[in-house]
């Protein structure tokens, strides 16, 4: 189902949020409700499934400014909403859903306020890393 902001055209200038952990029940006109709480949609789309038309409880959205986006950002990462904790983040640019701006992950980090998780080493390399310390 096309809404009209499905159709819009996306600004390559502000960067794109995506939602995760959204409730199956969600509908295209709850989550714009829901979104416009932190600035004016210019684009959104529910991803559904295309056989049988239900959410996958994944959203993309664009606001009409870069702050908004970061607002809602700030917002929605951890929040409960409908039963679930929503997860938010920029989105990842890829060959279906094209975008021109990449955002620098450490200014992201520095607007929710979180650390960045040092990665875990695996296999050998955690071996190495143990035994340099002994």
């Amino acid at each position: 189902m096309k809404t009209k902001f499905a159709v819009a055209k996306k600004n390559p200038l502000i960067p794109t949020l995506y939602v995760g952990n959204l409730s199956y029940q969600l509908t295209e006109e709850g989550l714009s409700k829901f979104l416009s709480r932190y600035g004016k949609l210019t684009y959104m789309y529910l991803v559904r499934d295309k056989k049988t038309k239900k959410s996958k409880g994944i959203a993309f959205a664009q606001f009409n400014k870069k702050e908004e986006f970061y607002n809602a950002l700030r917002a929605l990462e951890g929040k409960p909403f409908m039963g679930r904790t929503l997860k938010a983040s920029q989105a990842i640019e890829n060959e279906t859903m094209p975008m021109t701006i990449k955002e620098n992950t450490e200014a992201i980090q520095e607007t929710l306020k979180k650390p960045i998780k040092k990665k875990r080493p695996k296999g050998l390399d955690l071996l190495k890393e143990v035994t340099q310390k002994s």
